[in-house]
């Protein structure tokens, strides 16, 4: 997605050797040299040269409109775009760009997170887990978690995605759940963390719990039954309380949307489906969408916010949809 970088710079050297190679402006020596370096450089090259080479690629890119985008996440895809279109035109410079991002799909940003895992869950699946403390835990699709349960601790970091705690109480053993932001403080009580890129959202169902920043001193915000905050890098945050059921959905197989950016929708609703969601800018993408619309249902759903923003979208096999 927009926000994605490269784990693997095999890659992203890849991706940039072969659009410079396209656009004529790659030293061959200096090429070789490179591909010889290392195994994995020469399989990187290989699969990139591979999607370029899908013929859906040059069917996606024939109908998108004719003017180069931006894919904010790789300058070098940017960069060779811009000097693709002064040397032969957009639709070279769309499809260098189309390729950039197939390509970081291709490569999971998440392959550390889930070398590191104790528990994951894959799309469409939620799971059931029963921590070693008697505290229970229920994992959202897509998700990543990390458990510490050594001596006294009782931590939980959500690597990726959304988790639903029930928690144990033990006064004495304070329970944390840790995702990108932040960090969750509880003795005992059942609340909802989802880490996305932006923030952590964090919503109590029962008992009280403390919110911490990471790198803020002191204790921060607590929460009382019913309440929910995001904390960003700017701070934490009360949400609304219609945003408590509507983060809570999941749990019943639902996801509500209430007014909504197109790019958070696809986002919420992408995690239950198996499509790999290609975004490529545009004004659509901030256009709010509601609607209610059942987990199991997620491929038709992608379509009826993108439809609902003005987007247009193009499927390609494999299991990809470009929007834009």
């Amino acid at each position: 997605m927009a926000e994605f970088r490269h784990a693997d710079p095999a890659m992203d050297q890849a991706l940039e050797w072969f659009l410079r190679l396209q656009a004529g402006e790659g030293d061959r020596r200096l090429f070789d040299a490179w591909l010889a370096g290392r195994a994995e450089h020469r399989d990187a090259y290989d699969r990139v040269r591979t999607l370029w080479n899908c013929p859906e690629l040059s069917v996606a890119t024939a109908q998108l409109p004719q003017t180069p985008v931006v894919f904010k996440s790789q300058p070098s895809v940017v960069r060779i775009a811009q000097r693709v279109v002064m040397r032969f035109g957009a639709p070279l410079a769309l499809a260098a760009t189309v390729l950039g991002a197939a390509v970081l799909v291709e490569v999971s940003p998440d392959w550390v997170a889930r070398w590191t895992a104790d528990y994951q869950t894959a799309a469409g699946e939620i799971r059931d887990v029963d921590l070693p403390d008697g505290s229970r835990m229920q994992l959202n699709s897509r998700s990543i978690v990390a458990l510490d349960f050594d001596g006294d601790r009782r931590g939980v970091r959500l690597l990726e995605g959304e988790a639903w705690f029930e928690v144990a109480h033990d006064a004495s053993r304070p329970f944390t759940v840790t995702a990108g932001h932040g960090t969750v403080l509880v003795t005992g009580t059942s609340f909802n963390v989802e880490r996305l890129d932006e923030a952590d959202v964090v919503v109590l169902r029962s008992g009280r719990i403390s919110l911490g920043r990471r790198g803020d001193a002191g204790q921060g915000l607590v929460l009382s039954p019913g309440d929910a905050a995001e904390m960003d890098a700017d701070g934490i945050s009360r949400l609304s309380e219609a945003a408590v059921e509507d983060r809570l959905a999941w749990r019943d197989g639902w996801v509500l949307l209430a007014g909504v950016p197109l790019r958070e929708a696809l986002s919420r609703i992408g995690r239950y489906s198996q499509t790999r969601i290609l975004t490529l800018g545009g004004e659509a993408l901030e256009i709010p969408v509601s609607g209610s619309f059942r987990i199991e249902e997620a491929d038709a759903a992608i379509e009826s916010v993108a439809t609902a923003a003005g987007a247009k979208f193009e499927r390609l096999p494999g299991g990809f949809i470009i929007i834009h």
